[in-house]
């Protein structure tokens, strides 16, 4: 193997099976691409491609976590969208990237899943790689749908309307520090404005929002 890398007759997809026929057990990498390498196993070359994320190592000559190799010059996916193993081909395949979304070029950590911004999709990135994604969870106390903000679910009576149309916590920019009446859950919560933040409230239970104490109170007054 070393003296094909000297010579740089680096073997490709036409001419693998001849490197083969001479070098039966052989296994390299492939010129151009850091997650595909070739093997020769009974004299036939094979293009294989390794399973996201891992990319084939020249120390191992196996496929390694992608920390673990340096790809060079040669071509790096990030993207599982970019490993044609997870690229269906038939004419009714969902697309791969309705099902994996893509994280070149965002930072690390928890965020709006890319294209589906006003969702309740999200995406975990690192190393601008998907290491997980989902749905965020309807949340039991507050029974709201649950979406992507500041780097995790929140229900959406505290995702502000002013980040995100679905979302039910008003702004207070300009308005005076209290306790004010959701428009649409006036009764068993409210949201607080203070030096111009909003915060999301949830009344206890067997409590209501009084209107005019305009805080939580057993037999309280809720004016709709």
């Amino acid at each position: 193997m070393l003296s094909i890398y000297m010579t740089k007759k680096v073997p490709n997809d036409t001419t693998i099976d001849e490197v083969c026929s001479r070098h039966p057990y052989l296994i390299l990498r492939s010129h151009t691409d850091c997650h595909r390498y070739y093997n020769c196993s009974g004299g036939v070359g094979r293009s294989i491609e390794c399973s996201y994320p891992f990319l084939f190592s020249d120390e191992t000559l196996q496929c390694e976590n992608y920390t673990k190799v340096s790809c060079g010059t040669r071509y790096e996916p990030k993207w599982a969208c970019e490993y044609s193993g997870m690229t269906c081909m038939r004419a009714h395949c969902i697309p791969c990237s309705v099902s994996f979304p893509p994280c070149r070029g965002l930072n690390d950590g928890f965020q709006s899943w890319p294209g589906r911004t006003h969702y309740p999709h999200y995406v975990v990135c690192k190393n601008e790689r998907t290491i997980d994604k989902g749905l965020c969870p309807v949340d039991a106390t507050w029974n709201s749908q649950g979406f992507p903000y500041k780097g995790r679910c929140v229900h959406r009576y505290a995702l502000p309307t002013d980040y995100n149309p679905n979302g039910a916590l008003p702004s207070c920019n300009g308005t005076s520090d209290g306790n004010y009446q959701y428009p649409d859950r006036p009764c068993d919560a409210y949201y607080k404005c203070e030096c111009g933040v909003a915060s999301a409230v949830k009344c206890p239970n067997n409590t209501v929002f009084d209107t005019v104490k305009k805080t939580c109170e057993i037999g309280g007054t809720c004016v709709t």
